[in-house]
């Protein structure tokens, strides 16, 4: 998430940008860095207002901030639906644990009722800032020694399922590997 400050200066190759992230941590930008991006990964949920300054080198300076959610992928996802290649109903639970710097462990349990262990990453990667009020998709990639789920195509990186949706609440997932390969499945937070 980030904020954009309004700042109107005649030398605007002087400009200095400080984005506070809402969790304690900062960076800053050095004068004229064109145009700067932020990447930052959060360690816990929780409601934190992103706060960006851009200061110029007579020292006045602009901010503006936004307020959002950060939400955990830790607790219990199942996927149930009709499977037509396999010609049967079929329930997956993934039981995840986010750890920080993005990483995921937890237990796939396949519909046949055998559990796997599973290890994967979650990040958010976009081309532009988000607008304010809108959802962010998550990369999630998880795997075992036998089936992957993602929300990107390995080979072109293009988003191929939705990720995590605004109210934490489904997760859309692609299938490689078992009964629904190459099937995208939306798991519901229990």
């Amino acid at each position: 998430m980030l904020a954009s400050p309004v700042f109107d200066d005649p030398l605007p190759t002087d400009w200095a940008w400080n984005v506070a992230f809402g969790d304690g941590t900062s960076t800053t930008t050095a004068p004229s860095a064109p145009d700067p991006k932020y990447v930052h990964t959060y360690q816990a949920a929780g409601s934190l207002v992103v706060l960006a300054t851009i200061r110029n080198a007579a020292g006045l300076s602009s901010s503006a901030s936004l307020s959002f959610s950060v939400a955990s992928l830790t607790g219990t996802w199942v996927s149930t639906f009709f499977n037509h290649v396999a010609n049967r109903s079929e329930t997956r639970r993934l039981t995840l644990v986010q750890g920080s710097n993005g990483t995921i462990t937890g237990t796939y349990t396949h519909p046949e009722g055998n559990a796997d262990a599973i290890s994967g990453t979650v990040g958010a990667t976009y081309s532009s800032p988000p607008a304010e009020g809108t959802t962010v998709v998550c990369d999630v990639d998880v795997s075992s020694t036998t089936i992957t789920f993602t929300t990107r195509d390995a080979g072109s990186g293009v988003n191929i399922a939705g990720g995590l949706n605004g109210g934490a609440t489904a997760i859309t997932l692609y299938e490689i590997g078992g009964s629904a390969d190459k099937q995208t499945l939306t798991f519901v937070r229990q």
